[in-house]
């Protein structure tokens, strides 16, 4: 896990972290982010909700290749409420074919 700060403007970048090192960057009260890469190309493996509530993200990015064999992003981290504090983000673009 990656945080890239300047100034007010902060990106969270996942990697591979699952739901451990997410408590564990929460617990940090560090997580807070305007952008997320969502991790492990949104499996169901990450992306708890108590992390979400952490990061606080505007913008959530989840880069997963179109036909992969692992069916990432898994339908139920791609219909997750981003932004539970408000209301969930209405346009969605998919850049791999």
């Amino acid at each position: 896990m990656l945080k890239l700060s300047y100034g007010e403007t902060a990106v969270l970048l996942e990697g591979d972290a699952e739901k451990r090192i997410e408590q564990l960057m929460s617990a940090s009260g560090e997580a807070r982010a305007g952008l997320l890469k969502v991790g492990h190309h949104g499996s169901a493996t990450s992306s708890t909700a108590k992390f979400l509530s952490a990061v606080r993200p505007h913008y959530a990015v989840i880069s997963a290749g179109a036909r992969n064999p692992f069916g990432y992003p898994r339908p139920e981290v791609a219909g997750t409420p981003w932004r539970p504090w408000a209301s969930p983000l209405s346009a969605r673009t998919r850049t791999a074919r």
